[in-house]
């Protein structure tokens, strides 16, 4: 299925947005932003999660990731619907350079496995920390996430790009 065909019942039209923005198509974030803020929608979920996060997530993919940190403040009272919205502010923050903030949305998400243990972007917290770790100059804290990391993926496909990378990253990090 290619992605203009992407839909289903399973999924509201705004995670389908969310998914379709995500893969490139910021068009389609921008029809639902539409469609949801002209309706007479009181959905809370519609209003303060789904909304925040289309548009932070077209900031973020326009290269404004300050702004995209803003947009998700709204949804911040439900950020533990599922751990999208933090995932997504942590993204944001690191580009906008707020390592210190990034790293404490990555550990509320490490914190609460329960919310999505099956949502891949969980295992890839810990990979995200240990970057923003490095970059804060804490290698010992950072080795941890990758050990971490590492450990969630041993199953994995060895050749997985990702996997790769962040075996390359973690042998880098200086001796303990």
């Amino acid at each position: 299925m290619g992605l203009k065909q992407m839909s289903s019942d399973a999924i509201d039209a705004g995670t389908t947005a969310l998914f379709r923005v995500d893969l490139g198509d910021l068009p389609a974030g921008q029809r639902q932003i539409a469609k949801m803020t002209g309706s007479d929608t009181r959905n809370t979920l519609n209003l303060y999660f789904d909304l925040p996060m289309l548009r932070a997530l077209l900031a973020l993919k326009t290269h404004r990731p300050a702004e995209a940190v803003q947009e998700l403040e709204p949804a911040r009272k439900y950020q533990m619907r599922d751990i999208g919205v933090p995932y997504l502010r942590a993204r944001a923050e690191v580009e906008a350079g707020m390592l210190d903030q990034a790293a404490e949305d990555y550990r509320l998400i490490l914190a609460n496995p329960g919310t999505d243990p099956t949502w891949p972007d969980y295992t890839l917290s810990h990979l995200r920390l240990a970057r923003v770790l490095v970059l804060q100059n804490k290698p010992g804290e950072a080795r941890a996430e990758y050990q971490a990391f590492l450990n969630a993926w041993k199953n994995g496909d060895p050749q997985l790009s990702l996997l790769l990378q962040a075996q390359e990253e973690y042998s880098k990090l200086p001796a303990p």
